[in-house]
């Protein structure tokens, strides 16, 4: 029996604090007045927490289309501000944040390099796989 990848925890926990700083805004909208934000705005809030939560679960379960939607994440956490910098749109920081972001961008691209290493996926498909036909079983045997 394969045990799940113990790596995946840290991939998961770095989503979720990459995933909550790059919306920061979003969860200002939660800490206002409860009368000051619209309804509209409410909803986009809700969706956020339940996409951040639906995203977890399933990186935790190690199912496929998680990892390839943090995958995909990762990539574009870890080019944008490469690209607003290269582009002008953002200033060249100071160095404090410049090295914030250097870290930031190294633990995107080891996110990435994990959930993108062949060897990784291959032991990610075999988990799911065997745990698909555990549930599977035990479905079998609780309706006999």
């Amino acid at each position: 029996m394969i045990t799940k990848p113990k790596g995946i925890y840290l991939v998961v926990i770095w989503f979720w604090l990459s995933l909550t700083m790059q919306e920061k805004p979003i969860f200002d909208l939660l800490k206002s007045s409860p009368g000051s934000i619209s309804g509209f705005e409410q909803l986009i809030v809700l969706f956020f927490l339940l996409f951040l939560i639906f995203m977890t679960v399933n990186l935790l379960r190690v199912k496929m289309g998680a990892v390839n939607t943090a995958v995909i994440f990762f990539m574009i956490v870890a080019i944008f501000p490469i690209i607003k910098i290269l582009f002008g749109s953002l200033k060249i920081p100071p160095m404090r944040i410049t090295i914030l972001l250097l870290i930031i961008e190294i633990f995107n691209i080891i996110s990435l390099w994990y959930l993108l290493t062949p060897n990784n996926r291959k032991i990610f498909k075999e988990y799911r796989k065997e745990r698909d036909i555990e549930i599977l079983n035990k479905k079998l045997l609780k309706n006999r």
